[in-house]
């Protein structure tokens, strides 16, 4: 979906939910999936919002490449990929905010898929409106003229509030995708570096670039 947009907005100014992927993905496991967790400072925080979220400490990151070592080091792949991801989970450590944190692991991961991409978020643009309205709106603020979002967003996104703002939605389609192979289809809610992992970067790249409802592009007005 990243590579189909010539903008990304991280909806960041919105309330932090616990237990959710906001600071945890998942791996391949030995018997089953297994969560690569980054530790964050929420107590008291219940109504905190995203890019408010603080982790917990700087260490967390040594973990991370721990587990990621010993499940993938039997793949040739994952041994070329150690060679960037092990400094770039250390900077990601650095940082003091966990969106921050994203947003580094993100920037790195779209270099090496030859994804560009400008990125925003949407705490720089203040707005009043419900949630609703809000994904229109930062279309609007931005100069897009589509939005693009995935097929489970059909059931309840309201079409009008952009078409009210002279903005169209495009739907990505996952049919368009070429076949997977079985070590993607039988672990999809993994994160991308299970792919990259096991199965390198131009497959991966291949893999990830696909038609969608307006041929990948968002184009500015």
């Amino acid at each position: 979906m990243v590579r189909s947009a010539d903008m990304l907005m991280y909806l960041d100014d919105v309330q932090y939910t616990r237990r959710d992927w906001r600071n945890r993905n998942l791996i391949m496991g030995a018997d089953s999936p297994q969560w690569l967790t980054i530790p964050v400072k929420v107590a008291g925080q219940y109504h905190a919002k995203i890019h408010e979220i603080e982790c917990a400490n700087t260490t967390w990151w040594r973990s991370h490449l721990s587990s990621l070592d010993s499940v993938y080091k039997k793949y040739s792949a994952y041994n070329q990929l150690r060679q960037q991801l092990g400094p770039e989970l250390e900077k990601a450590g650095e940082l003091k905010f966990l969106s921050q944190v994203n947003r580094h692991i993100n920037n790195w991961l779209f270099s090496i898929l030859g994804i560009n991409v400008e990125c925003l978020s949407s705490q720089d643009f203040p707005s009043s409106s419900d949630k609703s309205e809000r994904l229109a709106d930062l279309c609007a603020a931005t100069g897009a003229d589509t939005y693009i979002s995935g097929p489970a967003a059909q059931s309840y996104l309201d079409e009008s509030l952009f078409h009210r703002l002279n903005l169209q939605v495009a739907w990505i389609n996952y049919e368009l995708l070429p076949e997977l192979p079985e070590i993607v289809r039988a672990s999809k809610e993994l994160s991308i570096i299970h792919l990259l992992a096991t199965l390198g970067t131009d497959v991966t790249i291949r893999l990830s670039t696909f038609g969608s409802a307006r041929s990948q592009s968002v184009a500015r007005k």
